[in-house]
């Protein structure tokens, strides 16, 4: 094969792959990403895992890195939960390898730029004791129960989920990721509160004075 055909290929192989013999998918555009300069993995007697990252850059930011946010700013807004771990890619090394990992209950320490989680959703005794060049990619919010509201104040019987959710920078939320289906979804629930398979839509009931969060509106 000529130099020329070889290089027609690899810049193939590039554009349809972002890279040829790398397993890792490339993260959406808006998947938030959290950096840090070295990371380690703890086994505790009963088996849990324990992820410490170290370095840990001061903001969490989109994989177009068009977005960004504080790192405390950003915990605080995704959905972390022991009862729903949030799915996560864990790409590291020189070599970029992945690990796919579910997330719980982070505990930052800005002071000394370090983040720990609890892991679950791995084989403890195939992870490498320590990484670097860390990225941590946030790739899946946690699916989530939603009530059906037909109006601001008024919240029907059947609720709905768990249904698939993303994040949304402008937001720095979790909302549902398809309204239609959510919307088709309430209507069907809730046949009597939602009598023209339109008006209701998912919502939250939150912390007065707002009360009740509608989404897909």
């Amino acid at each position: 094969m000529g130099a020329y055909a070889k290089g027609c290929l690899l810049f193939l192989c590039f554009a349809l792959f972002a890279g040829c013999g790398n397993d890792s998918p490339a993260p959406t555009d808006e998947t938030p990403v959290l950096k840090a300069s070295t990371g380690s993995f703890a086994v505790d007697g009963q088996g849990m895992v324990r992820l410490s990252l170290a370095g840990i850059q001061g903001k969490a930011v989109s994989a177009d890195g068009s977005q960004s946010v504080g790192t405390a700013e950003f915990l605080n807004a995704y959905p972390f939960s022991a009862d729903s771990p949030s799915p996560a890619g864990l790409v590291f090394g020189s070599n970029r390898q992945r690990i796919d990992l579910m997330l719980a209950n982070p505990i930052y320490d800005s002071a000394n730029a370090n983040l720990q989680f609890d892991v679950s959703g791995v084989d403890p005794q195939g992870l490498p004791p320590s990484i670097d060049t860390v990225e941590l990619r946030l790739e899946s919010c946690p699916d989530q129960n939603y009530v059906c509201a037909w109006s601001d104040i008024t919240v029907c019987d059947s609720s709905i989920g768990p249904v698939g959710t993303c994040w949304q920078w402008l937001s720095l939320s979790c909302d549902p990721c398809d309204c239609s289906a959510d919307i088709q979804l309430c209507a069907e629930a809730n046949p009597q509160c939602c009598p023209d398979h339109g008006g209701c839509l998912p919502a939250k009931i939150v912390p007065p004075p707002q009360g009740l969060q509608r989404y897909c509106l």
